[in-house]
């Protein structure tokens, strides 16, 4: 009974974060119409906090659980790859290319 009860306030603990990162995303694209910023930055910034978001708990992840730390890792790697290449336009302010030696 307790471990059901464990599980169902994290379900509802993720559940609660999810429909808060939602709410901020709207909250955040309505105050861009209003306030004459551009969208696409935004929308940009947003994938950018998910991405790194999405990297840093696949590595905890890995960390928690060592059996799948190898697959974990893995994808870790291709997130972070994606963010990297995400941020491309920041690092092509270093020179052209920087990507490449991140």
């Amino acid at each position: 009974m307790r471990d059901d009860l464990k599980t169902l306030l994290g379900g509802a603990a993720q559940l609660a974060v999810g429909v808060a990162v939602g709410a901020a995303a709207v909250g955040l694209y309505l105050f861009s119409f209003s306030h004459d910023l551009p969208h696409e930055s935004w929308i940009e910034i947003g994938q950018e906090i998910l991405l790194f978001g999405a990297l840093v708990l696949m590595g905890l992840s890995a960390k928690k659980d060592p059996r799948y730390a190898g697959g974990i890792l893995l994808i870790t790697a291709f997130l972070t790859a994606l963010f990297v290449r995400e941020l491309d336009a920041w690092l092509d302010d270093l020179f052209h290319g920087a990507w490449k030696y991140v």
